[in-house]
């Protein structure tokens, strides 16, 4: 029973890093979020300020000066200022060092 349970095991092991090493050498990588959770909530922001924009288009008669002047400057500041913010916030990545121990010969 014991060799059994022995021969499985090795079979199971063998097939999940025969996928690994398929996985890595197809050249596939795993995915990685292009964006953090600071980014999200910034876009979800701008979006709440262009809704307001638009809200605010809505609830005034057509010719009102919440209508025509303070809603569009609401809608400018969610599409040019809020969601880029989001989408470029935080695109300075932390640069890796270079491995002192690593040095190559001159």
């Amino acid at each position: 029973m014991a060799q059994a349970t022995r021969t499985t095991t090795q079979r199971k092991t063998s097939t999940t890093t025969t996928r690994a090493r398929t996985a890595t050498s197809s050249g596939a990588r795993p995915f990685n979020m292009p964006f953090e959770s600071k980014n999200i909530y910034y876009i979800l922001g701008g979006v709440a300020v262009i809704a307001i924009g638009y809200l605010i288009m809505g609830s005034g008669d057509a010719l009102s000066s919440m209508s025509l002047n303070v809603s569009p400057l609401v809608l400018l500041l969610g599409y040019l200022v809020v969601v880029p913010l989001g989408i470029m916030y935080g695109s300075r990545r932390k640069k890796t060092e270079p491995d002192k121990n690593n040095t190559t010969p001159v």
